[in-house]
Parts: structure tokens; sequence; C-alpha cells
């Protein structure tokens, strides 16, 4: 089948697709979930970029508002049979805006090493984060539930950060 990457969902399957990405998000231990009402309504300002193989979610990644400046690029996923077949690298265009800065987190270095190289972000610090998000991208993870994901994946694994600043 052709795996299809958009950030316009069709209202009529945004239902269905956003119910898959809330569900899959909430029982893994890697992603930070949102809601169904967050997601749907990201998905009305297309800032959530799916994609699909079939009727099948296979991957998604949102932009999620800190501030009226910032957004943070996140909760990326994609289903392990899809990785290593670029749909992160498809959809992370579909969601940078020129006139925001972008701030995101990962643990996978080579992620931070494709968007320095190729979308203009620079390696920062947690502090660095937090500066340009005035703090949102903290206050939003002060949830036990989402403290609980932090520090177990954290014990695990170095979290990086970049941050790509508005573009005039």
């Amino acid at each position: 089948m052709a795996i299809t990457v958009t950030n316009k969902i069709p209202h009529v399957d945004s239902s269905d697709v956003l119910h898959a990405v809330a569900a899959i998000s909430a029982n893994s231990p890697d992603l930070t979930p949102r809601s169904y009402a967050t997601l749907r309504e990201l998905s009305r300002q297309s800032r959530v970029a799916i994609a699909t193989d079939a009727d099948t979610v296979v991957g998604w990644l949102i932009a999620e508002p800190l501030t009226e400046t910032v957004d943070e690029i996140g909760m990326a996923y994609v289903h392990p049979e899809y990785r290593k077949r670029g749909l992160l690298k498809q959809m992370i265009p579909l969601l940078l805006q020129k006139n925001k800065t972008q701030v995101f987190a990962t643990y996978q270095p080579e992620l931070l090493q494709y968007a320095i190289t190729t979308h203009g972000f620079t390696r920062s610090t947690f502090r660095g984060v937090l500066f340009a998000s005035k703090g949102t991208f903290l206050k939003k993870r002060l949830s036990l539930t989402i403290l609980t994901k932090i520090v177990k994946r954290t014990a695990k694994q170095n979290v990086q950060y970049g941050i790509r600043k508005a573009q005039s």
C-alpha cells in the first residue's frame, strides 16, 4: 500500500484517526499523551501531521503552542514496522512555521542532528528551552503521570533539546 503523510486530516476521518493517536500514545511508555480534545483542536489548526497506510495510522507528529510565539514539536511516533522509511522526515516540514520559535526534546541523537542539518535547529539545553517557552515547556509536564513517565525515560536515556528561532 501507499503511505500518505499529511497535516490536512479530512473532517470525516479525523475522529477515528485522532482516537487512534490518543489511544496509542496513552499506552506508550515513550510518549507524553495528549487528550483527544487537545488533538482535535491541534488538528483543526493543521498542527498534527499523520502518516497512514491505507486506513491504518502508522505515525504522527504535533506542533503544540507553548506561547504565542513558541511551539513545541513533539509526540513523535512511527510504528516500529514503518521506521527507517523517512516518515518523520516527511512530517517535520509540514509543521514548521518560520514566524514561530520551535523547540523539541528527543532521546534520539540522530533526530536532533537531522533537525540541525536540515531544518535550522540548534542544540539547546533544558534551560534554553525553558527560557524560550517562558516556562510553559516545564509547566505542561507537572502532572504526576507525566513526571513519572519522564523520570523512567531519563533514567535510561539522555534527553537532548533543539530550538529553532523564528525567522523574519
